[in-house]
C-alpha cells in the first residue's frame, strides 16, 4: 500500500521527477548524493504527500554536500517534510548502504 523511490545520483533527478508526477502513490523518496536541479520544480506536488530523504556521505568526491542540503532546505522552505542526513565516512556510490537502518527507520514512518 505504500511506495517508495530511492535515487542515487542522477537517478535522484528521477525519484524526484517520479514524486511530483505521482505524488498521490508515493510515499516518500530517499535521494542519495544527488546534484538535483530545482529550477522551476513542482515542490507544491510534494506538500503534505511524500516525505524526502536527502543523504551525502562526507567523503563523497564525485558531488558536494551542501547540494544536497540546499535541495533539503528548499523542499523545507516549500512546505515539504525533508531532512538532510550527512554520512560520516560515506563515499559516493556507497554512504546509502551504510545508511540503511537509518533509511528504513524513515521509510517506516512513512
Amino acid at each position: 500500500t505504500r511506495v517508495f523511490v530511492h535515487g542515487q545520483n542522477p537517478s535522484g533527478s528521477a525519484a524526484m521527477h517520479l514524486a511530483a508526477k505521482y505524488p498521490d502513490m508515493i510515499s516518500a523518496i530517499v535521494v542519495s548524493s544527488g546534484p538535483i536541479v530545482t529550477a522551476s520544480y513542482p515542490f507544491e506536488n510534494l506538500q503534505g504527500k511524500v516525505a524526502v530523504m536527502m543523504l551525502h556521505g562526507d567523503m563523497d568526491d564525485q558531488n558536494t554536500a551542501a547540494a544536497s542540503e540546499r535541495v533539503t532546505k528548499e523542499l523545507q522552505d516549500h512546505g515539504v517534510e525533508a531532512e538532510f542526513h550527512l554520512v560520516p565516512g560515506g563515499v559516493h556510490l556507497t554512504a546509502y548502504l551504510t545508511f540503511a537502518k537509518e533509511i528504513f527507520d524513515f521509510l517506516d514512518q512513512h
